[in-house]
C-alpha cells in the first residue's frame, strides 16, 4: 500500500468515525432534550377523595370520580378517606383534622386537590373532569383536558358575542 492509499485510508477512517461519533452524540442530546421536555410539560394531580358511608351522593361521586381519574392516567392520582375511619386510624384522623382547620373541607362528598383546592358535593363526571383540568397549570395540561378547554372557550365566544 502506498502512501497515498494510507492517507486516503486514515481520511476515510476519520471521516467515519466522525460521522458515528456526531450521531451518537446528537441522539445523546435528542434524549436528554426530550426527557427534558417530558419533564416539563408533565404535571400530577393529587386528589383526596373524603366520604362516609351514610352519605346518599357519596357511591355514584365516587363511581364517577374513578371513572374520570381513569382516563388521566398517571396525571392524576386519588387516595379514598372514609369518614368512618378516622377514630381507627390516625392518618385518616390527622387528614380530616387539617383539612378542616385549612377549610378544605366543607362535608361529603369532598375532593381536594393538591392539597390546596376543594369541590365539595354531588358532581356528575363532566362537572368532576371539568374540576380536574382546571387544576393544572395552563400550559401543562393532559390531552385529556383539551376538549374541555375547547369548549370553554367555544361557549367563552358565544357569551362575548350576545
Amino acid at each position: 500500500m502506498n502512501l497515498s492509499n494510507k492517507i486516503l485510508a486514515f481520511w476515510v477512517v476519520a471521516l467515519v468515525l466522525y460521522i458515528v461519533v456526531g450521531l451518537i452524540f446528537g441522539l445523546i442530546v435528542f434524549s436528554t432534550d426530550k426527557q427534558t421536555v417530558q419533564k416539563v410539560a408533565t404535571q400530577t394531580i393529587y386528589l383526596d377523595y373524603m366520604y362516609a358511608d351514610w352519605c346518599e351522593y357519596c357511591p355514584q361521586t365516587s363511581k364517577d370520580l374513578q371513572e374520570v381519574v381513569s382516563e388521566f392516567s398517571d396525571s392524576v392520582q386519588l387516595r379514598f378517606w372514609n369518614e368512618a375511619q378516622r377514630t381507627e386510624d390516625v392518618t385518616t384522623n390527622e387528614l380530616y383534622q387539617k383539612y378542616k382547620k385549612e377549610q378544605l373541607f366543607g362535608g361529603f362528598p369532598t375532593i381536594v386537590a393538591n392539597e390546596k383546592q376543594m369541590l365539595v358535593g354531588a358532581r356528575n363526571k363532566e362537572q368532576i373532569k371539568m374540576w380536574i383540568c382546571e387544576q393544572f397549570e395552563q400550559d401543562k395540561r393532559p390531552i385529556q383536558c383539551k376538549e374541555i378547554t375547547d369548549s370553554t372557550n367555544l361557549l367563552k365566544e358565544h357569551s362575548d358575542t350576545d
